[in-house]
């Protein structure tokens, strides 16, 4: 089961940094491509900053955070097992996206997280950010699950 948890972040992890090669491959730096007029566009950013690029002159110390968080969700994961399967999914798609945004602002090449979903009405974001959001609204229902118990 431990192997599976493991696998599962790493295959969230991987489908971030796949589909950001793509972006960083196809788009160009600040040139957004509509998909859907006025609603949803690939606009390829770099976020130096932390969750939508808020508090971006602290762009190290979030990495720092990010790799403690994530190192201590796959603790959990591989020597605690969560009892309830959302909360098992929640945390695998939060350790998988922070490793995916910690990845990208430790690769020299890049040095910032990669950013490339644009709705217009939210700040660009990518893969990982939807893997931790959702992540974490299933660790919020998996406490609540337990609460009911």
């Amino acid at each position: 089961m431990r192997v599976k948890m493991l696998l599962g972040v790493l295959s969230v992890w991987a489908l971030d940094q796949f589909s950001k090669y793509l972006a960083l491959t196809h788009l160009e730096l600040g040139r957004s491509l509509a998909i859907l007029p006025g609603i949803f566009h690939l606009t390829l950013t770099y976020n130096t900053g932390g969750a939508f690029g808020l508090f971006y002159e602290y762009g190290d110390l979030i990495a720092i955070l990010a790799a403690g968080a994530s190192l201590t969700i796959l603790g959990v994961l591989l020597w605690n097992k969560p009892r309830q399967p959302t909360m098992t999914l929640g945390l695998i798609g939060i350790a998988g996206g922070a490793l995916g945004n910690l990845t990208d602002r430790w690769l020299p090449e890049r040095g910032a997280v990669v950013d490339f979903l644009d709705f217009r009405i939210w700040p660009v974001f990518n893969l990982a950010d939807t893997a931790i959001v959702l992540g974490t609204g299933l660790v919020l229902l998996g406490l609540l699950q337990r609460e009911g118990e």
